[in-house]
C-alpha cells in the first residue's frame, strides 16, 4: 500500500494535492504494484478519473477516503477500488 502523499511526483506543488490524487501521481515507479490511499473530497476529479489514473499506472487497487454525504456504494469495473 501507498499513500498518496508518498506516491507523488518529485516535482508535486503541494502534499495536499497529492494526498487528495489530483493529478500528481505520474510516476508509475511508486504507483506499480500498490494499493494507493487518497484521501479528501472529490470535488475536482471524479472517483472514476482517480481510479483511472492508478489503473494506468498500473496500481492494484485504490481506497479513496471521503466524507461526502450520501456516498453510495459504485460499480468501478473489474478493478478493485472503494470510496
Amino acid at each position: 500500500m501507498i499513500y498518496g502523499d508518498a506516491a507523488k511526483t518529485t516535482t508535486a506543488a503541494h502534499s495536499d494535492e497529492a494526498r487528495l490524487c489530483h493529478g500528481l501521481l505520474d510516476d508509475e515507479k511508486k504507483v506499480k504494484g500498490n494499493i494507493v490511499v487518497c484521501d479528501g473530497d472529490i470535488n475536482e476529479l471524479s472517483s472514476y478519473e482517480i481510479i483511472s489514473t492508478v489503473q494506468d499506472l498500473g496500481g492494484l487497487g485504490l481506497v479513496l477516503i471521503t466524507d461526502q454525504v450520501g456516498a453510495e456504494a459504485g460499480y468501478y469495473g473489474d478493478f478493485p477500488a472503494t470510496v
